[in-house]
């Protein structure tokens, strides 16, 4: 940055009653913090950042901490309705990505109903920080994808949202310690099983083959997997990778195929299956035998398959239990979508 730059940004933090350290600790950071300071009116911000900790002793964007903190305050972000947060191309920095670097944020755009974070670590920090006052009250449509995020720590963002509608967590690319099962995060969700609307999980891959960035995702097994989603009385859309589920084998002595009518909600309408085990057509085969009394909504049923990309998933259904599936389905009233993705490599 040139001297007329920094002179610049010097004149325009002073305005604002801003100590000229703070801009002093990362470009930036502080040229976006001052654009934020200076635009009042803004609904949405898109953030992406390398930087994602702490900077010569300082955490994250201290300039808009500084202006939260003045009494009366000169800034307000009242009006920022959809903040994405996203950390690029480090993967050591990016599992610990989380909300405190942008306390500021928060504390000044209290109204805040769309956050996205990519990856999020949730809360945490190191002891000798106190944790700043960061408020989530009005969020109803969180979408985070995994970062070194422990179980206690999703449920903190979870319940501090009052009434949560849309939810969405994706598997990230980066390596982490601290993996959040699908059953625990159907149980961080449950204080808001009165008006969810729409979940979207997408945390597991069915084998130990490495893709998604190389990284290496293990199966589910036995006790991490959704048993029930009943509890959720408004639950109306519903994406899984399937590995979030555990559909008995055919040849095992435990086989059955109530998984999906024990476990979906009746005010289902809409539900997709990514990269689904076998069993999964005959478990929709109960679920269109049933359907009149317990998912009276249902419209669709959509199946996203990927045996041509994983063959070793295993996971190739023929043609005809497909359509014998979607017959059923159909004459239950209910449409049925299935698509192959093609093999990228061919």
């Amino acid at each position: 940055m040139t001297p007329a730059q920094r002179k610049i940004l010097n004149e325009a933090a002073t305005s604002l009653g801003i100590d000229e350290a703070s801009i002093h600790l990362e470009e930036f950071a502080t040229i976006v913090q001052l654009i934020l300071a200076y635009t009042p009116l803004v609904t949405t911000v898109h953030i992406a950042t390398l930087l994602a900790g702490i900077v010569h002793d300082q955490w994250g964007y201290t300039i808009l901490k500084q202006l939260a903190a003045q009494v009366p305050r000169r800034v307000s972000l009242d009006r920022l309705r959809n903040l994405y947060l996203e950390h690029v191309n480090d993967m050591n920095l990016g599992s610990s990505f989380c909300l405190q670097y942008f306390a500021g944020i928060f504390e000044l755009a209290p109204f805040i109903d769309t956050l996205f974070m990519h990856p999020c670590s949730g809360i945490h920090l190191p002891a000798q920080i106190a944790r700043p006052r960061i408020s989530l009250v009005y969020v109803t449509n969180l979408i985070l994808t995994q970062g070194d995020t422990p179980n206690n720590s999703l449920k903190w963002i979870v319940g501090d949202c009052a009434q949560l509608k849309y939810f969405r967590y994706y598997i990230s690319g980066y390596k982490v310690m601290n993996r959040v099962i699908p059953r625990e995060v159907v149980q961080s969700l449950r204080s808001h099983k009165d008006n969810l609307l729409s979940l979207e999980l997408m945390l597991k891959a069915k084998t130990r083959s490495e893709y998604n960035m190389g990284i290496s995702m293990a199966p589910c097994a036995d006790g991490e997997q959704i048993v029930s989603l009943k509890v959720f009385s408004k639950l109306e859309i519903l994406e899984l990778n399937v590995p979030s589920i555990l559909f008995p084998g055919a040849d095992a002595p435990e086989y059955h195929t109530h998984v999906l009518k024990d476990m979906l909600p009746e005010s289902i309408r809409y539900f997709c299956f990514i990269t689904p085990q076998k069993e999964c057509m005959a478990n929709l085969n109960t679920v269109a035998y049933y359907r009149a009394d317990f998912f009276p909504h249902l419209r669709d049923v959509y199946v996203i398959n990927s045996s041509e990309v994983f063959p070793e998933q295993e996971t190739a259904f023929d043609t005809v239990e497909i359509e014998a599936t979607r017959e059923k389905l159909w004459n239950a009233g209910v449409r049925f979508g299935h698509l192959e993705l093609a093999n990228p490599w061919e």
